[in-house]
Formats: C-alpha cells, sequence, structure tokens
C-alpha cells in the first residue's frame, strides 16, 4: 500500500507532546501506521511569510491534513493580524480547505472545541487519542 502524504496542524505551544507521539508511533516499525509525514518541525523563522510559504508547500505536498485539536485550537494568536487568521492551525486548516486536501481532526479531549475552519466541512473526527483508529482513518480516507 501507498504511503499517505500527511500534514499534522497542531499547536506547537500547547499541543506538541502529540504531535511527537505521532511521529514516533509512526518511525515504529513494530506499528503499521501507513503515512508519511509532511509537517514542518517548528517554526523558529518570526517572518510570517516565510512561515506561510513554507507551510503552504508542505500543505500542497500532502494528500491528508491530520489537526490534533487542542484546547487552545481557537486562541488568538500574538500576531493574528500578521497570519491574517485568529492563529497558525485555523490558517494551516484554511489553507488545506482550498487546496481540497482530505481532513482528518482528532480531538485529544472530546470536550475540546472544535477549530472555527472545521465547523460545517466535510472532515473525519476521531474523538480520542488511539493510534490504532488514527491510522485505520487515515488509510480510509
Amino acid at each position: 500500500m501507498k504511503k499517505k502524504q500527511v500534514f499534522v496542524s497542531f499547536d506547537f505551544e500547547n499541543d506538541g507532546i502529540h504531535r511527537n507521539l505521532l511521529t514516533a508511533f509512526n518511525n515504529n516499525r513494530n506499528f503499521d501506521v501507513m503515512y508519511h509525514e509532511h509537517s514542518i518541525n517548528e517554526m523558529q523563522n518570526c517572518d510570517v511569510e516565510r512561515i506561510k510559504a513554507v507551510v503552504a508547500r508542505k500543505i500542497q505536498e500532502a494528500t491528508h491534513v491530520l489537526v490534533i485539536v487542542g484546547e487552545h485550537a481557537n486562541k488568538c494568536h500574538p500576531e493574528q493580524d500578521a497570519i491574517g487568521e485568529t492563529n497558525w492551525q485555523c490558517w494551516e486548516i484554511y489553507k488545506a480547505i482550498n487546496e481540497g486536501k482530505k481532513i482528518i481532526a482528532i480531538k485529544i479531549k472530546s470536550t475540546n472545541p472544535a477549530p472555527i475552519p472545521l465547523q460545517n466541512i466535510n472532515t473525519r473526527w476521531i474523538m480520542s487519542f488511539d493510534m490504532k483508529t488514527i491510522t485505520d482513518t487515515i488509510n480510509s480516507f
């Protein structure tokens, strides 16, 4: 089976541990995860346009966007005016929608609010951080 090309969208400041867990499972040969991650490791550059260019390219290369939904998914970023959206994650989701990507959203906790861009669009929702469910959803969508 050809590996899926997945961009992982997450809140770098608050949900990085979950992204790292996904990466660890994906790199584990004993775990049957069928995707190649296209995420960037971190946004060290504070040039918003440069970050947008890198992230846009990564999203364009992906077949799927996997959104990790933490409790701060709709929190305003200090640079929201420069970003053009509430925060980076919202910008990534809108970019994925505009690129026609398949979007899967994982709620870390079922009570976490859905990011505004994911409301009323075709998204596959996963309500717990379970690797088998995540893998099965990626592979079937």
